[in-house]
């Protein structure tokens, strides 16, 4: 897969001093945001800064009312003849965090 090569690429010297290449499912979605915007500049970094993004539901956020948008799951419910993958599907291969969340899921509840 295209993502696994991509994990393997390291500086060749000093593999510490080299590209990181985060592995968790919310630093993967943090990188790709900050790509999205220019986020060299104070106000962009600003934003940046404030983004939080987690990999299950944290206890802060826990007992919160959830709200269903319509639109999302219209892009969510796409027919599987188009080739769709789910972010599982895609991250499940490298098993992160995935018993450690079960745990700590099965501990809140």
């Amino acid at each position: 897969m295209k993502y696994l090569r991509f994990l393997r690429k390291r500086m060749n010297t000093k593999p510490s001093h080299g590209p990181i290449h985060f592995r968790a499912p919310s630093k993967i979605l943090w990188r790709t945001i900050r790509g999205m915007i220019p986020h060299k500049t104070k106000r962009r970094a600003a934003a940046l800064a404030r983004l939080k993004a987690y990999e299950d539901v944290p206890p802060s956020y826990d007992r919160t009312k959830r709200m269903v948008i319509p639109d999302a799951l219209k892009c969510r419910d796409l027919g599987v003849e188009k080739g769709n993958a789910s972010r599982n599907c895609l991250l499940l291969p490298k098993n992160f965090y995935q018993n450690i969340s079960r745990m700590i899921h099965l501990k809140i509840h």
